[in-house]
């Protein structure tokens, strides 16, 4: 009797673990089979050279003109012409305005007459002194005499100088009439118009001149 009830025993245990191989091994095959491979790494090959490697810089500047001319009238008149537009590129000795001339040119009509007056002035008192040379050798004329020829040859060269003086003055007044460009540039807002009237030391330019090349940035 304890020779069968060992042997129910084991028959009993055998049946339990074989029905537990039974149950999860079909769940192991399961699971295998739904768990996916790794899939293979791709990678990628490149040859390597040597170039140079651009490098570009971003920021902001300010472009600064380098010379900028503020024109001014240098004798007072009336503006007869305009010979530009305003925002034009003009040349050095480029021609930007003409002004009323009528007084200058009088004035130096003026100064030419007068200088040639004292001119012929001068000339009649080299020839009186010339003349009173030969008087003096000879003795026919008086020392106070002589002196006075000689003093009017002085007085009369140095009213000469100063009326030529004059004409070059009047000329160089003349040539104001004319007011030119000292410098190539861009030209900037026009501040006068013909038939305007200008003069010296005036707080506003007749325009203004901005030099665009070379430029500074």
């Amino acid at each position: 009797m304890a020779f069968q009830s060992k042997h129910s025993l084991l028959l009993m245990v055998g049946l339990i673990i074989g029905g537990s191989g039974w149950y999860f091994w079909p769940k192991q095959q399961a699971d295998a089979a739904v768990k996916p491979a790794h899939a293979p790494v791709l990678v990628s090959m490149i040859s390597a050279t040597v170039k140079p490697l651009p490098i570009t810089l971003a920021t902001q500047g300010h472009v600064v003109p380098l010379n900028q001319v503020d024109i001014q009238a240098q004798l007072t008149g009336m503006v007869k012409s305009v010979d530009f537009h305003e925002g034009d590129f003009v040349k050095a000795g480029q021609l930007l305005f003409t002004l009323d001339d009528a007084s200058q040119h009088a004035a130096y009509d003026r100064a030419v007459a007068a200088a040639g007056e004292s001119k012929a002035l001068l000339v009649k008192a080299q020839n009186d002194l010339q003349r009173g040379r030969l008087l003096k050798a000879k003795n026919y004329i008086s020392l106070s005499d002589w002196d006075t020829l000689q003093s009017n040859v002085q007085q009369y060269q140095a009213q000469f100088k100063a009326a030529q003086q004059d004409v070059q003055t009047a000329q160089v007044n003349l040539g104001y009439t004319r007011i030119t460009a000292p410098a190539g540039g861009k030209t900037g807002a026009l501040n006068v118009h013909p038939g305007s009237l200008v003069q010296p030391g005036s707080t506003l330019p007749l325009v203004s001149l901005i030099q665009f090349d070379p430029i500074g940035v």
